[in-house]
This record gives structure tokens, C-alpha cells and sequence, in this order.
């Protein structure tokens, strides 16, 4: 299977996202995303490791959300692609953004 994946992501072992499917994969199961999750997480990863404010990952979207909006989708990406086990790799800079990192 991942042999035809192209657009693609790691974020751990076994963990990353297909954005040519809208989906992030754990350990072979899929789950969805939405069009802005999907969204957030192209602008997220196209700053790997770096900061993103709270206004780019704003004005990225193409649809328009307030910062509450974003701190609820956020969530939920969070939800998504965290695991309990080890580091996260969705870290909150108060005040600022957001920084998505790859283990």
C-alpha cells in the first residue's frame, strides 16, 4: 500500500498523513480529515518544525474560520494524530501558533 502513496508525510513510525487521500494513517488504519483539517495540516507541514501563527494558519484556509474555529479544529487534528504513548508531535505556543514536528 504505501508503495503508491506520493504526497505524504511521516510523522512517526508507521504514522503520516496522505494528503492526496485526506486522510492520516496509524499502523495501517485510516482516519479522515476534514477539508480544513486538511488545510491546516498543508500549511502545518510546509513549515515543519517551525512555528506557524495563528494568522497564517487562518488566512491559509480557504474558508473562512474565526481563531476560536482554529483552536477547535486544531483539537481535533490534535485527536487525530496524537498517541498516548509518545512525544507530541502537535505543539501549542501559547499566544503565538502552532509547531508540528516529526518523530
Amino acid at each position: 500500500m504505501e508503495g503508491d502513496i506520493k504526497n505524504v508525510t511521516f510523522l512517526r513510525d508507521h504514522c503520516y498523513v496522505d494528503f492526496d487521500r485526506a486522510i492520516f494513517v496509524n499502523h495501517d488504519l485510516p482516519c479522515a480529515l476534514s477539508r480544513i483539517e486538511t488545510s491546516l495540516l498543508t500549511c502545518l507541514v510546509s513549515k515543519l518544525g517551525h512555528i506557524v501563527t495563528y494568522d497564517e494558519l487562518i488566512i491559509f484556509v480557504t474558508e473562512p474560520i474565526t481563531p476560536n474555529e482554529l483552536h477547535v479544529h486544531m483539537s481535533r487534528i490534535r485527536k487525530k494524530i496524537e498517541d498516548t504513548t509518545t512525544s507530541n508531535n502537535l505543539i501549542s505556543v501559547r499566544g503565538v501558533g502552532y509547531i508540528l514536528i516529526s518523530t
